[in-house]
């Protein structure tokens, strides 16, 4: 899992592997970000100018698509990269931020 802060600069924040049970399981917290997640019905010119950060996550080998994340306000909301369908996050931004600040070890 590979979470970087902009869409542009790539600054990496953190990576994960899941080489441990707290790992494994981080990454799936951090899944949750995009599963299940609610389409919104809002132009796509309207999403933020510079998210906050993108997303990936690899299962398998296989790097799944990658999520451009805008907090905005109590919400998560995202779309995958290459795509205009905005989506909102079940996860509230306040979920999140604590996930992106748990101590990796």
């Amino acid at each position: 899992m590979d979470l970087t802060q902009g869409y542009g600069h790539q600054t990496k924040l953190l990576h994960l592997n899941a080489s441990n049970a707290k790992n494994r399981q981080r990454i799936e917290d951090f899944a949750a970000v995009t599963e299940d997640a609610q389409p919104l019905d809002k132009d796509f010119s309207l999403f933020a100018y510079y998210p906050d950060m993108t997303l990936t996550i690899t299962r398998d080998g296989q790097a799944g698509p990658t999520a451009v994340v805008d907090i905005n306000g109590d919400y998560v909301d995202f779309y995958y990269s290459g795509e205009t369908q905005l989506y909102r996050s079940k996860m509230s931004s306040v979920d999140l931020k604590k996930l992106i600040h748990q101590p990796t070890k």
